[in-house]
């Protein structure tokens, strides 16, 4: 399907090697969602059922199903006429969410865990913000601006140096760092207007960044690929199902690249559940949606299931209940008078106590679970082991006054996120929201159950936990967190089998009665220290030394003569702790990261 150009194309499978794809009710509307032809002839729709998955459309079984949608538009006629017969696509596709069709097996997904999927909504699931009324035109731009790099000239004028923006900082054809001097137009502006005070100066010019005059008017045929990206097709515009579906405008609400994750997932036959995280108020219209999806209503993605009538769990997101949306109420940052309230999304300023929820006529179903940290840990984890989806709005008061996440290596305040220690099919977290750092979770307040003063260690986060969005990728790549999921998982995989690994090798070597002479002779052969993430760290730390750096007018002007200073390739090299030869291990001293962040302990 090529849906830019309105037409679709047959795909040419060998007969000897039949398509090996679980292929769903979801996949066949997706192949004929293409805008262009609107009718086909019965024979041309059976090939290309028959092309797409030999294995699950037998002849039988298509000969059964097309019968099935043949009397359904006249019952009388008679079926020797049935492959000859022109019919419409839109009809076939309306039918064929009703009627539903013959479901392969679904593959295995790679991980065996649960998965517990937290979403942020501001720039990460939607590009939109109501509560402050930005547009999508100001938060493209804003994205832009984000992603544009350049310099600081003489005299404080950013100028771009690039042709094309990228998420992180740009990287030569040779591996190389270009130097410290490049910065995007938004470091640019967060350095000569600082502060809280200036938050206003500097949205107003981040919101017109591709204008005409303006520093990133080179970005403006970028800045309309990222909203035509965002657009509705024009068959949908204005229809009573995008309208019932909330899209009461010519743009999407939510990125189709979340629904695309949940389709793939599902397809997939992973256990997932959903949670929904903000400081706003925008969890209603995004559960209008989100909703109609659920429902098989929305005109993007017809026949989606996933309210419980195909007998697997329901997603929807309900207000009415009270066990599936919430409110956090925060207190301190040791977590001891921290609550979770179930029921409710209104919550208390910062000076009231939780007897603001005593008045039964305006809350008559919450339910407060109080006792801290832990108390909040265990009625998350009943409702994190079963399929489905929650819906809590963080504590913006208790974030804001903790600096908003400034400064790294403690505590933040904000969006809470306990994670259990490492085993082999305990639920694995994932946490996606665009205002993380690369330095630190900054507004994600990472916490270790069981060992609630660890601050846990920023490498293990990102390879396995963490992952800040990016609204640029996010919006023109469909397959954007399919993309990062997989690769969390992977990396989570990856431990379970070095952990596993490490476990063997020191069961061995206790077992050889030799131990005691391995670790005399590790202490008495001067070895370097061993960092398996010393490259990850030098590399991140290299591409944001912008951040804290300080700038001279010597420097400006070197970078505007195009001498652009290169950084150093990373000393340290990375050592594949998979892949040491069978028996050998490197020492490590420890020093280089807190113990037990990886395995639980086993390796220190």
């Amino acid at each position: 399907v090529d849906p830019s150009i309105g037409m679709y194309r047959y795909a040419e499978v060998p007969s000897d090697e039949p398509a090996q794809m679980a292929v769903d009710r979801d996949a066949i509307l997706e192949l004929f969602a293409a805008r262009g032809m609107s009718r086909m002839r019965l024979s041309e729709l059976a090939e290309v059922l028959r092309c797409l998955n030999r294995a699950l459309f037998t002849d039988g079984k298509l000969d059964r199903l097309l019968a099935k949608f043949f009397r359904s538009l006249d019952p009388e006629r008679c079926e020797g006429d049935m492959f000859d017969t022109l019919v419409s696509i839109d009809h076939f596709l309306h039918w064929l969410c009703r009627s539903g069709l013959p479901r392969a097996p679904p593959q295995s997904f790679r991980g065996s865990r649960h998965l517990v999927l937290h979403f942020d909504i501001n720039k990460t699931i939607i590009m939109s913000d109501a509560a402050t009324g930005k547009s999508m035109a100001d938060i493209a731009n804003h994205v832009l601006a984000a992603a544009s790099w350049g310099a600081s000239a003489v005299g404080g004028e950013w100028r771009c140096a690039v042709a094309a923006p990228s998420v992180g900082r740009p990287v030569g054809d040779d591996g190389l760092l270009f130097g410290a001097e490049l910065l995007s137009y938004t470091e640019h502006l967060e350095r000569v207007l600082p502060g809280q005070g200036n938050k206003e100066a500097r949205e107003a010019l981040w919101h017109r960044f591709t204008w005409t005059g303006e520093p990133g008017e080179s970005m403006r045929a970028h800045c309309d690929v990222f909203l035509a990206a965002l657009q509705l097709p024009g068959n949908i515009v204005g229809t009573a199902a995008a309208e019932q579906a909330g899209l009461n405008g010519t743009s999407v609400f939510v990125i189709p690249a979340f629904f695309n994750l949940l389709l793939h997932l599902q397809s997939r036959g992973a256990s997932f559940s959903l949670v929904f995280r903000t400081f706003g108020r925008d969890l209603e219209a995004v559960a209008t949606e989100f909703n109609a999806f659920c429902e098989g209503r929305h005109p993007l993605f017809p026949g989606a299931c996933f309210d419980g009538r195909d007998g697997g769990a329901d997603y929807r997101i309900s207000f009415q209940d009270p066990r599936r949306c919430g409110t956090f109420v925060r207190r301190s940052l040791c977590g001891s008078e921290d609550a979770l309230v179930y029921g409710t999304l209104q919550q208390p300023t910062l000076g009231e106590t939780l007897d603001f929820y005593r008045d039964a006529s305006r809350f008559p179903d919450v339910n407060v679970v109080s006792g801290g940290v832990d108390a909040i840990h265990h009625s998350l984890r009943r409702h994190f082991n079963r399929r489905g989806t929650l819906a809590l709005r963080d504590y913006f008061p208790f974030w804001r006054s903790q600096g908003l996440g400034k400064g790294s290596g403690k505590f933040n305040g904000g969006k809470l996120l306990v994670l259990e220690p490492f085993t082999r099919t305990g639920a694995h977290q994932m946490f996606f929201d665009d205002h993380i750092s690369d330095l630190a979770p900054k507004i994600v307040d990472v916490r270790s159950h069981g060992q609630p003063e660890k601050v846990l260690s920023l490498d293990l986060l990102f390879a396995s936990h963490l992952v800040r969005a990016e609204p640029l990728e996010a919006v023109t790549n469909p397959r954007y967190f399919v993309d990062h999921v997989e690769r969390l998982v992977q990396s989570m995989d990856r431990r379970q089998l070095v952990r596993a690994r490490m476990r063997a090798l020191l069961l061995a070597a206790v077992a050889s009665g030799r131990l005691g002479d391995a670790i005399k002779a590790t202490r008495e052969a001067q070895l370097r220290d061993y960092d398996a993430w010393s490259e990850q760290r030098q590399r991140r730390n290299a591409m944001h030394r912008i951040a804290s750096a300080d700038f001279s007018a010597a420097a400006a002007s070197q970078v505007e003569a195009g001498a652009l200073r290169r950084i150093g390739r990373c000393s340290a090299a990375v050592a594949d702790a998979a892949e040491l030869p069978r028996g050998r291990s490197r020492p490590h001293s420890g020093r280089s990261r807190p113990s037990s962040d990886i395995g639980g302990g086993v390796v220190e």
